[in-house]
């Protein structure tokens, strides 16, 4: 390119480098041409002739049309029984001649003919230049022969070498720079350039080149910064990902023992009551060790609702009278100096949900609210419907679907950026009370994982924040509700007493506890530590009026088939299950009906035991 500023012009050329390569080849077939006319008006002697080929034995130029533009590499010299081609390019500007026998054209076929060829090399083109001429008729012209030779080979030799000095100074030395350049770029030096400055096609290819590994380099380099930025947030979520899955895992594994243990407590204090109740003050020492006990279990329930663990009973829901009742009851629990406004939907509104453990989460989300405006503000609750028909940004992909969104705002002072994305980890909180676990946001986020929901937090503009929940909406109408049991004293005693029950339980310290509250109930109990003892009672008593028995326990036999096997041999029995936690066993732990048997989760006090024992018993006499 050149610029000619006075006239406020810039005049260029542009070269496509196969152009360069056909005239490359223009050029070397007009080089054919010339020599090949050149050629033909030479003879040496009387049949004597000049032909070329190249180093691949392609005959460029032959006064035989037999031969010409022909490859002749199978040939072979007579005398020496070895290709002629081979022979001609090894004697090349050695000054010798080769011998070989050869035919003549009035006797053809007939090799018996002594030949001479001399040879001369080409190599700015690749070409062997060749003089053939029988010895007999050299010999009677082998001046003029001689002359010819040495003039043409001179002729040749610089047209040759200027040939070729004029392509290695315009064309080859440039290109080589440039491969030299893409070498280095290829491996990995993005800031080699070639620096060729000229004015025709090879000066503009080169500058063209520069300015494209020029445009390549800063797309690698911004390229690289987003990749490193994008792997920073996937390590970030990767690590919370597994961090909470850690928690999640821990919170499965602990709940059967720690359960237990509470079981044990629990059940102690309450038979220290039951025997020691006339000690003045006892019931009041007691108290607060009831009190931990049921804070206790609500720890576990939230790390297993966390972990998605937690036993639900989901059942259709109308959402809007669901919030609109528990609205009554946050306006109860909030006091006077924070308002709740809720909006309720025309429409009805229904999801597949667990109503208690959904109330619950509306409780941990409007508490949050509360203390983060400090006792004074406005809470507001909306519902919507939202339709998403595909992947869409909620702080993680949505599956398709039509959902129920409801929004739970404050005027509160917001999420810190820090907050924001530790809020829903266990245990994580923003506040010095130790009666604050860490846990609410955790179970909302367990909850609505399990219901096949979203939740998703952020700030407001301006003040405070929102939490959204998604929920999936279901069309079908809600079940009419069965009436409740009811279990009268009198009637639970009557139902249980004098009955004789075979307990389950590999834990010696809970076998000891439940079996003073079964006795406390008038029930006979037979004790087994495992399910292949109690398998084994099951064989041999004549008859048992009840199991009960702990879902998890070693060895191959657990809770649920030792109620498959009293149903098998005792019909009439009446068959309950208790546990800890039975997620990690493998089974379906929401499910609170075993076979007509209740499930008791642990921790349990007297009144409930008694109470699920009779309504077990009366179930099983209504189904007989």
């Amino acid at each position: 390119m050149r610029d000619f500023p006075q006239w406020q012009l810039v005049i260029g050329t542009g070269v496509y480098m196969d152009d360069i390569e056909k005239e490359v080849q223009a050029r070397t077939e007009a080089a054919l041409r010339e020599l090949r006319q050149a050629l033909a008006g030479i003879r040496i002697a009387e049949t004597g002739y000049m032909y070329v080929f190249d180093s691949q034995r392609q005959m460029l130029i032959h006064p035989n049309s037999n031969l010409d533009d022909t490859r002749f590499g199978d040939l072979l010299n007579p005398v020496s029984g070895q290709p002629i081609g081979e022979e001609l390019m090894k004697l090349a500007d050695t000054g010798r001649e080769l011998h070989y026998l050869w035919d003549r054209p009035e006797d053809p076929g007939n090799y018996v003919y002594p030949k001479i060829s001399l040879v001369r090399y080409m190599p700015g083109f690749d070409w062997y230049i060749c003089s053939s001429v029988y010895i007999d008729e050299l010999q009677s012209s082998a001046n003029t022969l001689s002359s010819r030779l040495l003039s043409l080979a001179s002729v040749t030799l610089f047209l040759a070498l200027l040939i070729s000095a004029a392509f290695i100074n315009r064309l080859t030395r440039p290109l080589e720079s440039l491969a030299r350049t893409a070498k280095r770029i290829r491996a990995g030096d993005l800031d080699a350039r070639s620096n060729i400055q000229r004015g025709d096609e090879v000066g503009t290819l080169a500058a063209s080149f520069d300015n494209m590994v020029g445009r390549l380099k800063e797309s690698i380099d911004v390229l690289d910064y987003k990749v490193r930025a994008r792997t920073r947030e996937l390590m970030d979520t990767t690590v919370k990902a597994q961090r909470m899955n850690a928690v999640g895992q821990l919170s499965g594994g602990m709940a059967h023992d720690f359960n237990n243990l509470l079981t044990v407590i629990n059940g102690s204090l309450i038979l220290a009551e039951q025997y020691y109740d006339a000690a003045p003050g006892l019931r009041d020492t007691l108290a607060p060790a009831h009190r931990a006990t049921r804070r206790g279990a609500d720890l576990i329930e939230r790390l297993l609702s966390f972990s998605r663990q937690q036993p639900l009973q989901p059942r259709v829901t109308d959402v809007g009278k669901a919030v609109g009742e528990t609205v009554l009851f946050l306006r109860g629990i909030l006091g006077q100096s924070i308002a709740v406004e809720y909006d309720k939907p025309d429409t009805t509104l229904l999801a597949s949900l667990d109503p208690a453990t959904f109330e619950n989460a509306l409780v941990n989300l409007a508490i949050n609210a509360r203390d983060a405006m400090d006792g004074r503000g406005t809470l507001y609750l909306t519902l919507d419907v939202q339709a998403y028909d595909g992947p869409a940004c909620f702080d993680e992909s949505v599956t398709a679907g039509e959902y129920i969104v409801l929004s739970v705002a404050d005027t509160g002072s917001g999420f810190a950026p820090s907050t924001l994305s530790q809020a829903m980890e266990p245990f994580f909180t923003t506040k010095t009370n130790t009666q604050h676990s860490g846990l609410g946001l955790s179970m909302v986020y367990g909850f609505m994982k399990q219901s096949g929901g979203y939740i998703r937090l952020q700030n407001n503009t301006g003040s405070g924040a929102t939490i959204t929940l998604l929920l999936p909406r279901v069309t079908a109408a809600p079940p009419a509700l069965p009436a409740p049991l009811t279990s009268e004293p009198d009637a639970m005693t009557e139902t249980l007493n004098g009955k004789l029950y075979l307990l389950v339980d590999d834990d010696d310290d809970v076998r000891l506890v439940v079996r003073q509250q079964l006795t406390a109930l008038g029930i006979h109990v037979i004790e087994a530590a495992d399910g292949k003892e109690a398998s084994e009672l099951i064989e041999t008593l004549p008859n048992i009026d009840g199991l009960l028995s702990d879902i998890v326990m070693p060895g191959e036999i657990d809770g649920y088939a030792l109620a498959a096997r009293v149903r098998s041999r005792f019909p009439d029995a009446t068959v309950a299950l208790m546990t800890g936690y039975a997620g990690r066993h493998g089974r379906d732990s929401a499910t609170p009906v075993v076979g007509n048997g209740p499930l008791l989760k642990k921790p349990f006090d007297s009144t409930t035991l008694a109470e699920t024992l009779a309504q077990a018993a009366r179930r099983n006499t209504h189904h007989d």
